[in-house]
């Protein structure tokens, strides 16, 4: 049976799954700004699938690793690891809404507004994530605190 990865090592394979991300949204966002009034939508809708089910993959590897390291972090671990799933299904929901909006939109100013929302609203999402779930003092090696602050 293979040891479970440390809190440091969860947190450094999200952090770089985010990064990966981020590149993936940089190349929909400069897809969508090219895109010309007659062009062909059909590679940014394709991409934007590609962003969403990559997204999606992402959110179900951070809930198979993330939720046990927040349940253990610290004693307000139940209630992170529920706020955690919760930012999930609204995550989920909005994001399935935003995509489809992109995939069923009819012109090509249509598609970069859409995709601009769906790109800025993963970005904050990340970036919130990032400081609330993956706070490198939350998810530590050790058990044992140095630092106490209010």
């Amino acid at each position: 049976m293979s040891e479970s990865p440390k809190p440091s090592e969860i947190r450094e394979r999200i952090l770089a799954q985010h990064a990966q991300l981020r590149t993936q949204l940089d190349a929909l966002e400069k897809a969508a700004a090219e895109l010309e009034a007659d062009g062909d939508m059909g590679p940014v809708k394709a991409a934007a699938k590609d962003v969403h089910d990559r997204l999606f993959a992402h959110v179900k590897e951070e809930e198979q690793l993330l939720v046990p390291a927040l349940r253990e972090a610290d004693g307000f671990g139940p209630v992170r690891v529920d706020a955690l799933r919760q930012e999930h299904r609204e995550q989920r929901e909005l994001l399935d809404g935003i995509c489809q909006g992109v995939l069923d939109a009819h012109s090509s100013a249509e598609v970069k507004e859409r995709v601009d929302d769906l790109v800025r609203r993963i970005r904050e999402d990340m970036e919130e994530e990032e400081r609330t779930h993956l706070d490198p003092n939350l998810l530590k090696d050790d058990l044992v605190t140095t630092s106490f602050g209010g």
